[in-house]
């Protein structure tokens, strides 16, 4: 049976050494248990046959699992996007899956990570409801000295036929350390600067909400004194490039959390509800992929 948790907060402002002055959203409910174990980075998509579908990274590159139900998920054999080898850009890790459904096929966006420290996004495509990958030719977004090596951990939406936004990390110290891109076709982007933010955001999520607001999902720390404690954070935008953080969706609280939250993935679900996995605990000794539910974004 499963056991739904309250978020224990109420809404209520956070506290004047916060770096977002904004209130604590109450509307997530947190879901009891673990979704999959001792990993991060999750991108999940919703079949057509009902089923469940979870990409994250891999020992040779982007594996998944399956569930009927969205809570619990078996690891599928193989890997879905594999690694690549020698001078290829991907040949050291493929990572960070996102994915946008375009009818007739999926095309994922991926962190390529080459042999030489350097961060690319790259794409493939899937016309099996996400089992079979085929790599796209060429890369989506360039490794450029001014990204501090980076063009990481990104998020891609689909807001019209012709209107794609993406939103990656470039900076881990810059003044802001998220960068957006546009394209009209989902393949050739223009790298644009963002507003809205600080240094230290990371792991955005992009999604549509009822009314075809632009909404983001993404990790911070909480306070400029440390990395730690990590929560994720709303906010919202009209146009993609300027933001406003609106609350703090997630915060650690349960044992698994530990004290640090990330890589938020909002999937819209059959009821019009959403649910949110993240992952809970510190990536760098465990974490573990966790889940909440909210009858609105």
């Amino acid at each position: 049976m499963l056991i739904l948790l309250a978020a224990g907060c109420s809404l209520t402002t956070t506290s004047s050494s916060d770096i977002f002055d904004v209130p604590i959203l109450t509307n997530w409910t947190k879901e009891s248990g673990i979704r999959v174990v001792n990993n991060v980075s999750t991108c999940t998509i919703r079949l057509n046959d009902g089923r469940y579908r979870m990409y994250y990274p891999g020992a040779d590159g982007i594996s998944s699992s399956i569930s009927t139900d969205g809570l619990i998920f078996t690891a599928e054999a193989g890997t879905r996007v594999a690694r690549g080898t020698g001078s290829d850009y991907d040949a050291d890790m493929a990572k960070d899956p996102d994915i946008i459904d375009e009818g007739t096929f999926y095309r994922m966006y991926y962190t390529a990570n080459a042999a030489d420290g350097k961060h690319r996004v790259m794409s493939a495509t899937s016309t099996d409801e996400g089992y079979t990958w085929i790599k796209d030719a060429g890369v989506r977004i360039n490794y450029t000295a001014s990204y501090d090596q980076l063009a990481d951990v990104q998020a891609a939406l689909k807001i019209s036929s012709n209107n794609y936004l993406m939103v990656f990390v470039y900076d881990w110290n810059g003044p802001n350390s998220l960068k957006g891109a546009i394209s009209t076709d989902g393949l050739s982007w223009e790298v644009k600067t963002l507003t809205g933010f600080t240094d230290n955001c990371m792991d955005p999520d992009l999604i549509l909400d009822a009314s075809n607001n632009i909404i983001m999902f993404f990790a911070a720390p909480r306070t400029t004194s440390g990395p730690e404690p990590m929560d994720i954070y709303k906010a919202t935008s009209t146009d993609g490039l300027a933001w406003t953080v609106t609350g703090r969706a997630i915060q650690p609280e349960t044992s698994e959390e530990g004290n640090i939250v990330g890589d938020p993935d909002v999937i819209l679900l059959p009821d019009g509800s959403y649910r949110m996995y993240y992952y809970g605990g510190n990536p760098r000794v465990q974490s573990d992929i966790l889940s909440a539910t909210a009858t609105s974004l």
